[in-house]
This record gives structure tokens, sequence and C-alpha cells, in this order.
């Protein structure tokens, strides 16, 4: 039964696949809100006519959206690092798009000695 039939109930094996989604379109939206932040600073820092607290306030925006922007971009490697320091794989695998209770095991569960999450 797949989730258009009429019929369908949702169960817990379609929340990751959900969670993924979401964590998708909030790092798009996330990224988004950081660039035009940026040009809006840009623009600010532009028509500021030297006075030195409309520069400072340009530069500290500016600053702070790229930080922002720089760990949206490096949220999967931290996701991945955290992943393979704890060895939790489905962290890892979250972040490459394969989600799923299935996939969340222990890195020793592939010798057959513990069992999924």
């Amino acid at each position: 039964m797949s989730p258009t039939d009429a019929n369908y109930v949702s169960t817990l094996g379609d929340l990751p696949p959900l969670l993924a989604s979401l964590m998708f379109w909030l790092i798009i939206f996330s990224g988004s809100v950081a660039v035009i932040i940026i040009i809006l600073a840009g623009i600010r820092f532009i028509l500021s006519g030297g006075e030195a607290k409309t520069v400072e306030t340009a530069k500290k925006s500016m600053t702070y959206a790229i930080l922002g922007l720089l760990l949206v971009f490096f949220s999967f490697f931290i996701l991945n690092l955290i992943g393979t320091i704890t060895g939790v794989n489905c962290l890892t695998q979250i972040a490459s798009g394969h989600v799923g209770f299935t996939m969340c095991q222990s890195s020793s569960a592939s010798s057959g000695t513990t069992e999924g999450y």
C-alpha cells in the first residue's frame, strides 16, 4: 500500500523521510535568508555615507549572516563527524539522504552483535 492510496495509514516508518525532507527545506530556507541578509547588509553599507554607526551595524549583520551561512553549509559535515565519532550510522545516512529505522544501527550491527534501534 502506498501513501497515495485512499486507505493508507501513516506509521512511524513515514517519519524519517518526513524529517529528512523538513531538514532539507529548512536548510534551503535558512541559506536563502542568510543570502538576503548579506545583500541587505551590503546595501546598508553602501548607503551609510561613511557614518560610523551604520557602517558598524552593516559589518556586524554581514558577519553574522556569513557565520550562519557557513553553519548551514557545514551542518552535514558536522552530522557526519558526530556519526563517525560515536559510531551511529544513521546520522551519516540521513545526511546522505538514506533514511529509515532499519538504517539506524550501530557500527557493530553489521557483525550481527546488536540490533537496530
